[in-house]
């Protein structure tokens, strides 16, 4: 009879409950465990240096975005805000050189903003971000990339700048993650549209006593000869082929002259198009610089003037003295 008592006490008991125990998992258990979902995106990478690619999805979840292996492994998102969706995710290679791949991305916040930012990053132990600039959502689709010509630490990027014009740039790993905003616009490598306005620079010319008297007392001019080549970015694309010299194997970028008596030259008003600096392995442009006369009075060059050869991301913050001298 007991024992009928006690089992009917549990019947009872059992009877009163709303429903069955829920299932509560602890969240840290829950991260640990592998999504069964289909992921957005896939995207091969060697994040750890081992030399072997992983496969790394993207996924969604109530807290926001995640990456996860195909091993399990799972990474939040080094975010600022909850985004649904990245606008761009790519692999960029090994920037830095110690074996592990990095990753950039845009990713897509709820604003109504057409301006964004390009993450770069890198996982050591834990996230590091190398690289953060702003750039516009609306240059996503075009053929110009916004990270390329990867060369050592080295790399180019585009990014909006502090004027809200886009920018082209040089960026060492480890230096800075943003772009250098030091130099006056007119010594950047500005967009105007699809050209891209080069820095200007500075020389000055000191001739000779008897050389300075016949350019002074004469209808003689001075002709500056400027010409920007550089070393090609692997592989070279369709667009940037016209600007491929196959006999010196490097990107013959323009060739311009300016005419004056001044032996003061401003160097400015030098645009190339956007595929042309997308061609290039680096932003120092080699300038080939010659002055010569202009053969109003003689059909003879009459001055002997010093070349200048130089790298334009030099030149451009620093005056040049050329030295010359009656022939």
């Amino acid at each position: 009879m007991q024992k009928l008592n006690l089992l009917f006490i549990l019947l009872l008991t059992y009877a009163c409950q709303s429903g069955p125990p829920e299932n509560k998992i602890d969240q840290d258990i829950s991260r640990s465990l592998r999504s069964i979902t289909t992921p957005d995106q896939v995207l091969e990478v060697d994040l750890n240096g081992d030399g072997q690619k992983e496969k790394l999805g993207l996924y969604q979840s109530a807290e926001g975005l995640y990456w996860e292996t195909n091993s399990g492994q799972r990474f939040d998102l080094p975010l600022e805000d909850k985004a649904e969706a990245l606008l761009l995710w790519k692999n960029l290679g090994d920037l830095d050189g110690d074996g592990g791949e990095e990753l950039a991305y845009v990713p897509n916040y709820a604003d109504n903003s057409s301006i964004n930012y390009f993450q770069i990053v890198s996982w050591k132990k834990g996230w590091q971000t190398p690289f953060r600039f702003e750039i516009r959502e609306d240059q996503l689709q075009e053929d110009h990339p916004f990270v390329w010509a990867k060369e050592k630490d080295r790399f180019l990027f585009r990014f909006v700048n502090e004027q809200g014009l886009e920018e082209y740039q040089e960026a060492v790993l480890d230096q800075s993650s943003e772009p250098d905003k030091q130099l006056p616009l007119e010594k950047r490598f500005v967009c105007n549209g699809d050209m891209v306005n080069l820095p200007a620079f500075e020389l000055k010319v000191n001739l000779t006593p008897s050389a300075q008297k016949i350019l002074d007392e004469s209808a003689e001019e001075l002709v500056l000869s400027v010409l920007l080549q550089n070393e090609a970015s692997q592989p070279l694309s369709p667009a940037a082929k016209e600007y491929w010299d196959e006999d010196m194997e490097y990107l013959l970028l323009l060739q311009k002259e300016m005419q004056q008596k001044d032996t003061h030259f401003n160097v400015d008003n030098l645009e190339l198009p956007r595929a042309a600096i997308e061609a290039c392995q680096n932003l120092n442009l080699q300038v080939e610089v010659n002055i010569y006369t202009a053969r109003k009075t003689s059909e003879n060059n009459l001055f002997s003037i010093d070349p200048l050869f130089g790298g334009l991301l030099k030149l451009r913050t620093e005056r040049k003295i050329l030295k010359g001298r009656e022939i």
